[in-house]
């Protein structure tokens, strides 16, 4: 029997890996965000401003899987995404956040290197 079912395991460990690289920019946003926040003393407030942040990114077609936007960080009352200077989107992202309880301000950080290719 297990014979039989050997081919569709293969095929479901493969629908399994096209899964994770279709959506591997939401998988790496996630990670870097969440990675982030690890690194400072755990404040469940700001963690679950940052994990509504991230659902509403998620959530977003024009915005869940876009390699631009790198990650989003919550300091203090304001969310700041760290985004490439030139991506279009950057507004739907203040948008998008704006809408999360206890956010004043959206703010962005340029991803390192990017501005001067724009700016040439």
């Amino acid at each position: 029997m297990s014979r039989l079912l050997s081919p569709f395991r293969k095929f479901r460990r493969g629908v399994w890996l096209l899964l994770l690289w279709s959506n591997r920019h939401l998988l790496g946003l996630w990670a870097r965000s969440l990675s982030q926040e690890l690194r400072h003393p755990v404040d469940p407030a700001r963690t679950l401003r940052l994990v509504r942040g991230l659902l509403r990114v998620t959530s977003d077609s024009r915005l869940s899987n876009a390699p631009e936007l790198r990650s989003l960080r919550v300091v203090d009352d304001a969310v700041i995404a760290t985004a490439d200077a030139s991506w279009r989107h950057r507004s739907t992202v203040r948008t998008v956040l704006q809408g999360i309880s206890r956010v004043n301000r959206v703010d962005f950080d340029d991803i390192p290197g990017t501005a001067s290719v724009a700016a040439a």
